[in-house]
């Protein structure tokens, strides 16, 4: 009897440390990308975006849209991070100025969202925990970034 009690515990904590891992990995995949994304159609295999030709009532259209609360343009880029003699490829991903940062704050680890988006150079990136320590950087230091063209 001690064993069968012993086993349902064991199994209630196991269902409950992954649904809790569950919900972390969806509410992170959901704030770096979006519940749902507008793209053009395309057959290419490439992590860039395609600009989408939008029509000016397409976002009063996604607005009005029951449960959306937010519409945000977005832009993807292959490139190469460059600093202290080390290298990392990656996408990246290009935010308008009326992005909502509320996801970021929460997470943000070093450096401000604001000063980021008050640069009007648009030299600022914010980059992972994982990238930061590979590269060797922190918060204010300099990365070179090299985009990817493709030849026309």
């Amino acid at each position: 009897m001690l064993a069968v009690a012993l086993s349902v515990a064991v199994m209630l904590v196991s269902v409950s440390v992954l649904n809790g891992f569950r919900n972390s990995v969806t509410e992170k995949v959901i704030g770096f990308g979006a519940h749902i994304s507008v793209l053009p159609y395309s057959n290419e295999q490439s992590m860039e975006s395609i600009p989408l030709q939008a029509e000016p009532e397409l976002e009063s259209k996604l607005r009005a849209i029951q449960g959306v609360t937010h519409v945000q343009e977005f832009a993807t880029k292959a490139c190469i991070l460059k600093a202290n003699d080390e290298i990392e490829g990656m996408v990246y991903k290009g935010l308008a100025a009326d992005a909502d940062m509320s996801f970021f704050n929460k997470h943000l680890i070093s450096g401000t969202t604001e000063a980021m988006m008050k640069d009007s150079s648009g030299l600022s990136i914010m980059l992972s925990a994982d990238v930061a320590s590979r590269l060797r950087v922190k918060a204010g230091d300099k990365v070179l970034v090299f985009f990817v063209q493709q030849p026309n």
